[in-house]
C-alpha cells in the first residue's frame, strides 16, 4: 500500500535550506519493499523506500543505506533501486568487513539484516 506524503516547503527566498527541492511543494510516497522477485534473495525485513517526482523523472530512495535510484516511472525507479540494492550487497558482501571504510561497513551491516542470497 502507497502512502502519499507532502513534504513541508521552505519558505520562498530562504538561503537556510541545503536541500533546494523542499523549496517547493514536494510529494513523496512510502512504498512498502517486500520481494525481489525474480533475483535469487529473500527479505529478512520488509522496508520502505521513498518515491518522490523529481522534474520529468521519479527518485527512488532507501535512506537507512543511503542508496538512490532514478526512473522515467516510479515502478521502474523502484526496480533500479532493486537493482541497486543487489549489487550493493553483492559487492560489499565478496569483501572481509575489515576491508570496509565506515559507510559501507554500515551499508552492508544495515543491507545483512533485510537481505538475504537464496543459496
Amino acid at each position: 500500500m502507497v502512502e502519499p506524503w507532502t513534504v513541508a516547503p521552505v519558505v520562498e527566498g530562504s538561503n537556510s535550506s541545503p536541500y533546494p527541492f523542499l523549496e517547493r511543494k514536494t510529494i513523496m510516497e512510502l512504498i512498502s519493499i517486500e520481494t525481489f522477485d525474480p533475483e535469487p534473495y529473500e527479505i529478512l525485513k520488509t522496508f520502505s523506500a521513498v518515491i518522490q517526482q523529481h522534474e520529468e523523472e521519479y527518485v527512488a530512495y532507501y535512506f537507512d543505506a543511503n542508496l538512490s535510484a532514478t526512473g522515467d516511472t516510479k515502478e521502474e525507479a523502484i526496480y533500479n533501486l532493486k537493482d541497486i540494492l543487489i549489487a550493493t550487497f553483492d559487492l560489499l558482501s565478496s569483501h572481509d568487513e575489515s576491508e570496509l571504510g565506515l559507510g559501507p561497513l554500515r551499508q552492508i551491516k544495515l543491507l545483512k539484516k533485510v537481505i538475504r542470497k537464496i543459496p
